[in-house]
């Protein structure tokens, strides 16, 4: 994974892109990407590495990526977003500047027309021009106070984020609909989603996705059923952040009484305990762990609308009741008295090492970084000052190995 994405982020826009003349705005955020996952890093726990790592454990070339990526953690994480995040500001900073000097933006015309031209707008285009047709004078002001609303969000993308919690909340929920108009209202291809997926990444957070603020979810089943033993192992598989912990029904004796659960109870369904007391049982556990575990969220509409055509629980006490005759019994359960999923997590405790070729990479971002700065159109837009020249002739277009280059697109 390290060697993939250090590959495709050197090639993707310097040399792919404009050996095929399509150089886009696209590619340039699947670089910032490929910096988070590198920087993460990657590749430990959902890759082709780790299923190499876990049966080869001593394979020089696993334990050579390893030393050179560094172990993760969550202020390397930290880290490695901020350092996508600043890639992508850098693109903003040079849009905001570049509209500076256009009459359209800076007299907040811009977006009116980008939202009543059909070429610009094919699928809404028609509401914008009704909303104009009905009151105009209020579609010119809205209009205007989003695009000079969104020359805030380019100059705040970074820093607001650490100016407080209303100017963040603004930064990550401007930046949300943003991308999802790109995504779904105007024409931009694939460009729209691959923001929809940064900004995921950058901001997503919650139990599901890691986040420790609560306990894991108690889940008792029957111990010697065949079904129950195969449904516990996968959902443990699936538990990438151990948020379950499951508990044999015969060896938890004591955890039932305090809850007031019989053991014919457990026997007949899943039980789970939160860590508030509340009990899920049957179909309604099975909805609440697919909410709760990020790897099950696609199957939550199918879950959901199972419930409310009231289908899903009784196929679900249909199977309950057979799955002995179904699926037969077993002796005693080989899973212990509680058990988590067994994987990597994050550590806590002290900045994990950060790896020679991350520091190199980190170093390397704030040096292009920099020299792409110093080119911004702050004066003109046809002109470059002797610094910004000097820096192009210096480091030309590399700073596009990290997705940072000229745009004047949004």
């Amino acid at each position: 994974t390290p060697a993939a994405v250090l590959v495709l982020m050197a090639t993707a826009n310097i040399l792919i892109d404009n050996s095929l003349g399509a150089s886009t705005l696209g590619t340039q955020v699947l670089s910032m990407l490929l910096l988070l996952l590198f920087l993460a890093p990657a590749g430990r726990t959902l890759s082709l590495d780790a299923v190499i790592a876990s049966r080869r454990p001593q394979n020089r070339v696993i334990r050579w990526m390893h030393w050179l990526s560094g172990e993760p953690g969550q202020d390397r994480l930290l880290l490695a977003k901020l350092a996508a995040l600043s890639a992508y500001a850098c693109l903003c900073l040079y849009s905001v500047t570049w509209h500076f000097h256009d009459d359209a933006w800076m007299s907040g015309l811009a977006i009116s027309w980008v939202l009543l031209l059909p070429g610009s707008n094919p699928k809404l285009y028609w509401l914008a021009q009704d909303v104009y047709q009905w009151a105009p004078a209020l579609y010119v002001e809205f209009t205007r106070l989003s695009l000079y609303g969104m020359m805030v969000w380019y100059i705040l993308v970074l820093v607001g984020i650490f100016m407080g919690r209303y100017i963040r909340a603004f930064v990550i929920y401007w930046g949300l609909a943003f991308f999802l108009i790109s995504a779904f209202v105007l024409p931009l291809s694939f460009l729209g989603y691959y923001e929809l997926i940064f900004w995921f990444a950058l901001f997503a957070t919650g139990g599901a996705l890691g986040a420790r603020h609560t306990q894991p979810l108690a889940v008792l089943f029957d111990d010697r059923c065949n079904l129950c033993d195969r449904t516990v192992r996968t959902l443990a598989w699936l538990d990438l952040f151990q948020r379950l912990e499951f508990r044999p029904v015969r060896r938890n004796g004591e955890l039932l009484a305090r809850h007031g659960i019989s053991l014919e109870q457990g026997l007949t369904d899943l039980v789970g305990i939160d860590h508030s007391g509340r009990i899920y049982q049957g179909y309604d556990l099975y909805f609440t762990l697919a909410r709760r575990l990020i790897l099950l969220w696609p199957a939550v509409p199918l879950l959901w609308l199972g419930q409310v055509m009231r289908i899903g629980p009784v196929v679900y006490r249909w199977i309950a009741e057979r799955r002995t005759k179904l699926f037969g019994v077993c002796e005693f359960s080989t899973i212990p008295d509680r058990y988590v999923r067994q994987g990597p997590t994050l550590s806590v405790a002290g900045a994990p090492r950060l790896g020679s070729a991350a520091s190199a990479v980190v170093l390397t971002l704030l040096v292009l970084e920099a020299a792409f700065l110093v080119r911004l159109p702050v004066t003109s837009t046809t002109g470059e000052t002797p610094l910004g020249q000097w820096s192009k002739q210096i480091f030309g277009s590399s700073p596009l190995a990290f997705g940072i280059g000229k745009i004047n697109v949004f």
